[in-house]
């Protein structure tokens, strides 16, 4: 299985590495180049756009800072919905509120065929290096079970909560329950 991930901050940056470690064909992306040195030095392939970066896998993560720049990967002139052979599955790993998750996935599903799976993760930079994350994920079945041996790269607790959106929802209460 290719994977593809964008968005290689102090989170997503070891994901990435975990799934590379894991043996997987990795592809990333960032808006800052400078970012992806770590990971093509580890033999990652470095997409050129988030639509390229979509090109050349089957699940494409994604974990960026909100809706806006989530808007724009997905649905910008070189978003992830301008893919010529769109990957089966879009994760994303993002915080962002429930009917933004919603509306974008079914707007991506539409424009692709690709399955949206909101996967938010809780346990911060020390959680993602040593693979302990927990994912709060929603989106139908068959695809939670086709992304979660690439979840299990850098989670250590994985529970589907229910339909697209739902992992937000639990990631939203897990927030405030922290506080």
């Amino acid at each position: 299985m290719k994977i593809g991930f964008m968005g290689l901050g102090a989170i997503g940056t070891p994901m990435a590495a975990r799934i590379a470690d894991a043996g997987y064909r990795l592809s990333v992306w960032n808006r800052s180049p400078a970012k992806v040195a770590e990971l093509t030095a580890q033999g990652a392939q470095q997409a050129a756009t988030p639509a390229a970066l979509a090109d050349s896998c089957d699940v494409l993560c994604i974990c960026v800072t909100g809706v806006e720049a989530l808007e724009d990967v997905v649905f910008g002139a070189a978003g992830v919905a301008r893919s010529r052979t769109p990957p089966a599955y879009v994760v994303d790993h993002s915080t962002v509120p429930m009917g933004d998750t919603r509306g974008m996935a079914v707007r991506l599903e539409e424009a692709t065929g690709s399955i949206w799976v909101d996967a938010p993760v809780s346990g911060g930079i020390v959680g993602a290096e040593r693979g302990t994350l927990a994912a709060f994920v929603g989106g139908p079945e068959h695809a939670v079970d086709a992304v979660r041996p690439v979840l299990a790269c850098f989670c250590d607790n994985i529970t589907h909560m229910g339909p697209t959106g739902t992992g937000q929802a639990t990631k939203a209460c897990n927030q405030m329950i922290g506080f």
